[in-house]
């Protein structure tokens, strides 16, 4: 397959606990026991396997991107091959020099989101937990300059929905260039997490919590054997902390330790459990209601 977009994982570090991520699952220490940091030569010599790429997506399933120790250098690199890059944060890392520095070598080709989930603090860091609201704010302002591409990226759970549609919260964001508005997805059972403190709390909102349980059941009834693949469709791969490839961050949660043998026959022939909410009514569905998120 032609790819034109990876998302690539750099390290196993991060200095935020948020409740849904992966690092907060019972089987998050078993499979990652050590911390990892990817040599630097490896990333990129990986990257000069994908000879198309239009996109570089420094996310991280399991780990803040910028604490990358080479990070810098690793931008430097994708800009020097015209590769557009999208950085998602928690905002909460490193000084604001440090900010200002990283947009010297990005452009207006390029996005930042910085996560914002509440007005205050205290709503904020009920799912950011670990971050502080008022740093994120001064290393967005220092990254922010007339390329316009820095964004708030606001997940909408029922707890903060109030806040979200208020005045205040409109203010607060406005200092961003762009505003980016996205939904919290089905997490797991209780069972699955280790901290569930808040796990009430981090659910859909009221008005959509019963769509999401019925996509759910639907998915789990199988309508046909047939997927709609975003990987196929949008040329997209995920390359973990180990320099393994798969089709997308969930088929590597659900893979364990296990190598993608690369069969997408199989991921299109809904071979995996993981792909039941990508099969293709179910995703036709989805995108109907306005439910993509719930994945």
């Amino acid at each position: 397959m032609l790819v034109l977009d990876v998302e690539l994982e750099l390290t196993t570090l991060c200095n935020a606990r948020c409740p849904l991520c992966y690092r907060n699952y019972k089987e998050f220490e078993k499979r990652y026991p050590e911390t990892k940091v990817r040599d630097i030569k490896d990333v990129i010599a990986q990257l000069e396997t994908f000879p198309d790429l239009e996109w570089v997506r420094l996310v991280g399933t399991i780990s803040e991107p910028t604490l990358y120790k080479h990070f810098f250098e690793l931008v430097t690199y994708i800009k020097s091959r015209d590769i557009k890059i999208e950085i998602c944060t928690n905002g909460d890392t490193n000084n604001e020099f440090w900010w200002a520095e990283l947009a010297q070598i990005m452009n207006s080709d390029d996005r930042v989101f910085f996560s914002i989930c509440g007005s205050t603090q205290e709503l904020h860091e009920i799912y950011r937990e670990g971050t502080r609201l008022d740093k994120i704010i001064k290393n967005a302002a220092a990254f922010r300059t007339e390329d316009k591409n820095d964004y708030a990226q606001c997940i909408r759970f029922d707890y903060n929905s109030d806040n979200f549609d208020s005045d205040e919260f409109t203010n607060f964001v406005s200092v961003f260039s762009n505003i980016y508005m996205t939904e919290t997805y089905l997490s797991k059972d209780d069972s699955n997490y280790v901290n569930t403190k808040n796990l009430g709390l981090l659910v859909p909102t009221k008005a959509k919590a019963d769509k999401y349980y019925n996509i759910e059941k639907i998915a789990n009834i199988g309508l046909s054997k047939k997927s709609y693949c975003k990987s196929v469709e949008h040329n997209s791969q995920q390359i973990d902390i180990n320099g393994n490839i798969y089709p997308c961050y969930l088929f590597l949660e659900a893979n364990g330790d296990k190598p993608w043998d690369g069969d997408y026959d199989k991921i299109l022939n809904q071979h995996y459990d993981v792909c039941k909410f990508c099969e293709k009514n179910v995703m036709k569905m989805c995108m109907d209601q306005g439910l993509e998120y719930i994945i």
